[in-house]
């Protein structure tokens, strides 16, 4: 069973994207902002990586950043209200395999999963 973990500062926000992602047959980790994100890759190696932008201690550009620098590559998926193409390219460029916008779409997010 592939492992995703979410990293999202809203617990709303994770129990729907765990809820849409249980019933998709994937095994979640959670973590409220890009640092513990990054402490949950060290310690969980996930498999995919679904994360907010905005969040407090260290946002999601920084975590993705972090990621690149250390050569990471585990998949990543952007999820994020914020819908400006300029948001979509910066984080594609950084890496990331897709940009979802939020509310979660389970047959979007599925997709998505499925090409990874």
């Amino acid at each position: 069973m592939k492992r995703v973990l979410i990293v999202e500062d809203s617990g709303f926000q994770r129990k729907t994207i765990r809820k849409v992602l249980a019933e998709l047959g994937y095994e979640t980790l959670e973590a409220e902002n890009g640092q513990l994100g990054l402490e949950a890759v060290d310690r969980e190696h996930p498999d995919i990586i679904i994360t907010d932008i905005a969040m407090p201690e260290m946002n999601g550009e920084e975590m993705v950043q972090e990621l690149k620098s250390r050569e990471c590559h585990i998949p990543i998926i952007v999820l994020s209200s914020d819908i400006q193409g300029s948001t979509k390219e910066m984080f594609v460029q950084l890496g990331a395999k897709d940009f979802l916008s939020k509310p979660i779409d389970k047959d979007q997010i599925a997709s998505t999963l499925a090409k990874l």
